[in-house]
C-alpha cells in the first residue's frame, strides 16, 4: 500500500489517548475534529531512539503553536500501553499521545521508519511528509508552515 503523500487528504481515524495524558480533553480523539487547524502528526514508539530525542523539542515548541492554531498529534505504536505511559510521565508531555495498538493508522498511512511526520493544513492536506528525525529548527520551520492561514 501507497504512503499517503503530499497534496493528498489525510486519512481520518479516531484513537484512544493514552491515560496518563488525557487532561481535560476527550479520552479519544478523532483527526477530522482537529479540522481549521493545522496538525502535526508524528508516528513513533518508546523503543525508537530518534523519536525520543525529537519528543522534548515537540514539547518545546506546542504551546507556542497550539495558540496559533496548530495540534501536535503523536501516534505510538508500541505493542502495551504500559511502556508509553511511563514515558509520557518521564517527558512530562501534554500534547495528545495516542495509542495504535493494532496499527490500523500506521497501516492507512503506510508508515515504514519511525520516526515519521505528517504536517496537515487545516483543510485537511498533506503539506509535507519527513521520514526520521527532526531538529528543533526543521521542526519549528514545518509547524509555521501549517498554521492557519485565517489567524
Amino acid at each position: 500500500e501507497a504512503a499517503v503523500d503530499i497534496k493528498e487528504q489525510a486519512p481520518d481515524f479516531q484513537l484512544d489517548r493514552v491515560a496518563n495524558n488525557e487532561g481535560e480533553e476527550e479520552s479519544s480523539l478523532q483527526l477530522s475534529d482537529l479540522e481549521g487547524k493545522g496538525v502535526m502528526l508524528n508516528f513513533w514508539a518508546t523503543y525508537c531512539e530518534p523519536c525520543e530525542r525529537e519528543m522534548p523539542y515537540m514539547e518545546e515548541l506546542y504551546p507556542k503553536y497550539k495558540e496559533q492554531g496548530v495540534e501536535i498529534v503523536a501516534v505510538s505504536v508500541d505493542a502495551t500501553e504500559l511502556v508509553i505511559d511511563k514515558f509520557v510521565d518521564h517527558y512530562n508531555l501534554s500534547f495528545p499521545i495516542l495509542h495504535d495498538k493494532d496499527s490500523q493508522v500506521l497501516d492507512a498511512y503506510g508508515i515504514r521508519p519511525l520516526p515519521t511526520t505528517y504536517f496537515i493544513d487545516e483543510n485537511g492536506v498533506v503539506v509535507d511528509r519527513v521520514l526520521g528525525e527532526l531538529s528543533l529548527e526543521r521542526l519549528e520551520g514545518y509547524l509555521q508552515e501549517i498554521v492557519p492561514k485565517g489567524t
